[in-house]
């Protein structure tokens, strides 16, 4: 999956087209008659960010669904998605039928960002918690802290970025797309790791830190 972040957030009322010139999804029909969502990238730069959306009809009912990520909310970058690329991304559940689909907003790397400003904003957001998140644990783990430990600290890391998460989304008129999914990339990457290491946060800290929008 592009840029390993997934979401699919249910709301009641998706948005029209955004005006994102660039970068855009569309579903195409595969030989088994499930339609996938394809990315395609035609700006110059790679896009590094994106939230996308799409309705699509099953079972004679109309369902919406979003979905993204930001190749920087990982240790070592996620995968971004080039200029002038096409990528496979969601696939509708078997006999849904595709209706609209589109981009809310797009980050390229270059520092460029078409789309809803606040979701732009929303985006850059989680980014700059991420610094903020790494410079708290990373004197935690230069002391070795151990597993236990860890976990502790990442779940009050956690409740501090929903809880500022939650007044931020205060600012978003989007239906369904929220901070805390992009606000919660360290705690949520820090439970995972079952070998956390100092050197590889001080490289997604370094990573995060040199993107484009600058923080």
């Amino acid at each position: 999956m592009v840029l390993r972040i997934v979401m699919l957030l249910l709301f009641g009322n998706v948005l029209g087209a955004q005006v994102v010139r660039q970068f855009h999804v569309e579903y195409r029909k595969g030989a088994t008659g499930v339609y996938a969502a394809f990315l395609v990238n035609r700006y110059k730069a790679a896009a590094t960010a994106y939230i996308a959306q799409a309705t699509y009809r099953l079972e004679g009912k109309q369902q919406p669904a979003a979905w993204g990520g930001d190749s920087y909310s990982y240790p070592d970058g996620g995968t971004e998605i080039p200029a002038g690329f096409e990528s496979e991304s969601n696939s509708l559940p078997a006999g849904a039928q595709p209706l609209t689909s589109g981009v809310i907003a797009v980050v390229y790397a270059d520092g460029f960002s078409e789309g809803d400003e606040n979701v732009v904003q929303m985006l850059l957001a989680g980014r700059r918690r991420t610094v903020t998140d790494l410079n708290r644990l990373l004197p935690q783990l230069e002391k070795a802290t151990d597993q236990a430990a860890l976990v502790k600290i990442g779940a009050a890391m956690r409740a501090a970025d929903v809880a500022e998460a939650a007044k931020l989304d205060e600012l978003i008129t989007v239906p369904g797309v929220k901070h805390q999914y992009f606000m919660t990339a360290v705690p949520a990457w820090l439970v995972r790791d079952k070998d956390p290491k100092v050197e590889t946060y001080r490289r997604w800290l370094v990573n995060v830190m040199g993107s484009k929008p600058a923080l």
